[in-house]
Parts: structure tokens; sequence; C-alpha cells
């Protein structure tokens, strides 16, 4: 090769990357002019706190996160194993392949607890008489319980080999010491984001009286307020899974509290148009693993279930409040009386209309379905 060939060769190599660069930055730039996301890195951090499986909505909702923290939008401090969808154990398992896929090891997992405040429930018993028995989650494993990360392999909930066996693993710190840190560290500038159980948010509330207040707010996905539940009416599964958690924390001195409930996840349901949309905006690694995980479904003209989307939802309309097409200040409650039927039904009233100590948090309702998914294609597809 001649010496001008080469740097020939150089230049159209610069200028490819120039262009590709140019466009990255008009795709970005178009992206928040659509999508107002007020956030920065220096001072918006979040820890999540997830009962995450194989590209559940919780995964996606974490995708979402990580896709904002490369962008330098927040900071994701960290990601903690709550109890939920499965055993904490396995859930970290998930947390720490998914973070080592995605070249984001460096982010810290912290094992949190699957054993609610007020111990198992016995679902068999108490649900004996229903036709549809509510969601069982982690129930489901505890014939098979360990809270032993290192034994969890044999039971990953990935099914399709997409991820390796982690390398990363959890850190030493219980969940709620981490969170603790967390907000002790950077006070006022860490939201709290609980896609599951709120058991682990509810210890560090007990052993920090002044964690709530120190955080800068919490996100919850849970409750169901204007339309029932699957089950039972005003039944839900994450707060169904640990009612007494969820009464604590909404119960504490959080300085805001935004709450996403099922309400909101019906307004959002899945559908081909948002596979599409996946592929239109599809060059990132993030985009490339959504796609691969849809394609077998869409491309054989079946359709997602279920057909809700939760988690995914709590996270975009905190990074993009704009999404938001219906939101009320409401006074909440969740039961915790006993084990009976009701155990963990979730209440809603206006403001002065509930019982006296209900506090009140900031309830979305309904979500502007077509820009929800175009705001999550494209950013997953940012680079």
């Amino acid at each position: 090769m001649g010496v001008w060939t080469g740097l020939s060769l150089l230049a159209l190599l610069f200028i490819g990357c120039h262009t590709s660069t140019v466009e990255n930055l008009e795709a970005r730039r178009a992206f928040e002019r659509e999508f107002p996301v007020k956030m920065d890195s220096t001072s918006t951090f979040v820890v999540v706190d997830a009962d995450l499986t194989y590209m559940n909505d919780d995964a996606y909702a974490l995708l979402e996160l990580l896709q904002a923290d490369r962008m330098g939008y927040l900071k994701l401090l960290g990601v903690c194993a709550a109890g939920g969808n499965a055993l904490v154990a396995p859930t970290a398992y998930d947390e720490c392949a998914m973070l080592q896929h995605f070249r984001r090891a460096d982010i810290p997992v912290a094992m949190g607890t699957d054993v609610p405040l007020g111990g198992f429930k016995n679902v068999d018993s108490i649900y004996a008489s229903l036709e549809t028995k509510p969601y069982r989650g982690g129930y489901a494993y505890l014939d098979r319980y360990t809270d032993d990360f290192a034994k969890v392999g044999g039971y990953l909930t990935s099914t399709d080999g997409y991820y390796q066996v982690p390398g990363n693993r959890p850190v030493e710190e219980r969940a709620w010491d981490f969170m603790i840190r967390q907000v002790n560290l950077h006070p006022g500038k860490v939201t709290i984001i609980a896609l599951g159980g709120c058991t682990n948010v509810a210890k560090a509330i007990q052993k920090d009286t002044s964690f709530a207040n120190k955080a800068a707010g919490i996100v919850y996905m849970g409750g169901t307020f204007d339309v029932p539940g699957r089950a039972l009416p005003h039944l839900e599964f994450n707060w169904w899974y640990d009612p007494m958690a969820a009464d604590i924390c909404l119960k504490a001195a959080w300085r805001h509290q935004l709450v996403v409930p099922r309400d909101a996840a019906m307004t959002c349901r899945k559908g081909r148009d948002a596979y599409e949309l996946y592929k239109q905006y599809d060059q990132t690694d993030i985009s490339h693993a959504v796609v691969a995980h849809l394609a077998p479904i869409y491309e054989n003209n079946m359709a997602e279930i279920p057909p809700f989307c939760w988690d995914q939802i709590a996270v975009a309309v905190f990074l993009c409040p704009d999404l938001v097409t219906r939101r009320e200040v409401r006074q909440l409650t969740v039961e915790t009386e006993e084990r009976g039927l009701s155990c963990g039904f979730s209440y809603s009233w206006q403001p002065g209309e509930g019982p006296v100590d209900a506090p009140t948090a900031e309830v979305v309702l309904q979500v502007d379905r077509e820009r929800f998914w175009r705001f999550c294609a494209e950013l997953y597809g940012l680079r």
C-alpha cells in the first residue's frame, strides 16, 4: 500500500467516524427535544431495588437506567436484589450477569432479603377457594430455597444462554446498608426506585430513621387504585408481597413519593408497533438485546405475555415526567392485617377524604402509550 493510499484510507476513516459522531449527536439532541429529560449525573443519583429476572420488566427498566447513565442523565450508584418475582439469590445472580453482559460490572449489586417482614404467607391455604389464583412470584421457588449466591447457578432464570455465568459477585453489604450509605454520601440527591417488594427499603427506614428524609425521594411500582387487580380487587403483586414493608415506606418522611400503580401499566399495552420501533432505532448493544429477545415472538406472529408493562414505565416517567397524561396527589394505604384475602390490598382517596394517618403521594394514573414506547426505543438506541 502506498503512502498516499494509506493516508486516504485514514482520511476516509476519520470522515466516517466524524459523520457517525455528528449523526449520534443530532439523534441525541432530537431525542432530548422530543422527550425533556431533566437529569444531571452530577446531582441525580439512583439506587434501584428490583426483583429482576431474565428480560422481565425489571430488566427492561434496568436497561433504561444503564442508557440514562451512559448518556449522563443520572448516575446509577447500585442495583439491589429484592424479593418478588423471584428469590433474592437468583435475582442477584441475574443482575450480576446482566451488568457483566453490558460491560457495567463496575456497578455494585447488593443482596437484600426475600423474607417479608411478616414472614412468608401460606398462599396455598389463603387462596384455596379462588378460581383465579394470585401470581406467586418467588413463592413458586420456596421448595428449593437458598439465600446463597454461590448455589443458584443451577436455576438461573434465563433459559436461552444469552447471559454467561457472571464473574462479578454481590458486595458484602446488605441492600439496606448499601442504601443508607449512599444517601449519607449524597444527601438530598439519591432517588430510590423500588420495583419489587419493599422489604429492603423498609429495613433501611427501620435501621436509620432519617434515611427517607436524607434521600431525594422514592419511586414505587406498586398498588392498584382505580382498576381491579388480576385475581382480587385492590391486589397488586409488589405491595402484596410485603404489605407491612410497603406501609412502612409510604408512612416514612420522604421529600417526594411517586407511585406508579397497575393503573398506569394498563395504559401501555405491549404490541408489535413497539417491537417495530425497537427495530427502527436498533443500533446499540442494549437495543440489540431487546430486539433479539422479542424477535421470536413477533416474527412468529405471537403476542407478548403478559400484555402490560410495569417497571419500565416507572423508570420512564422518572426520567421524563412529560410522558404522564394523568397524575393526582392521593392519600394511600396498604392493608396489613394478618393473612386473609384482603392482606396487601391498596386503597386511595382524594386528599382529606382518607384515614387521618394515611400518607399522601403523587400517583401516575395514565401514560401516553405511543410516546412511551417511542421514548424507550429511542433511549435504548442512543449512542
